[in-house]
């Protein structure tokens, strides 16, 4: 089984250097089958700041998917991994509580993800 952790970590290291973004808070792991309904967690995203999220999941977890949502419930991203949103970064205009949803679409396993912000 790989390290759900240290793939994380890699990803968010390999972007940082060219998004100049750093890790935000702490890492958010989870264990979930596809039975099971999506696991939840937030984070504090800041004014005038862009955020991005890094995901890995166990061989076992065949189909990830996360959602980023604003306090309102409105969607601003989604994706399967490893990053998310897929092609940049979600830039805020006024600070806001985000929700990260982690579901399991097929399989079961460990998964690990990260918010980098700059």
């Amino acid at each position: 089984a790989r390290d759900v952790a240290a793939h994380v970590a890699r990803l968010g290291d390999a972007c940082a250097a060219a998004s100049r973004m750093k890790p935000m808070g702490p890492l958010m792991r989870g264990q979930q089958t596809d039975r099971e309904a999506h696991q939840e967690n937030r984070f504090r995203a800041e004014a005038k700041h862009c955020y991005r999220l890094y995901a890995a999941a166990e061989e076992s977890v065949k189909d990830l998917v996360i959602v980023l949502r604003d306090s309102t419930g409105d969607i601003i991203a989604e994706a399967p991994g490893p990053a998310v949103p897929e092609d940049s970064a979600v830039c805020f205009t006024t600070s806001d509580e985000v929700t990260v949803l982690v579901g399991v679409g097929a399989g079961k396993g460990a998964w690990a993800a990260q918010v980098f912000g700059n």
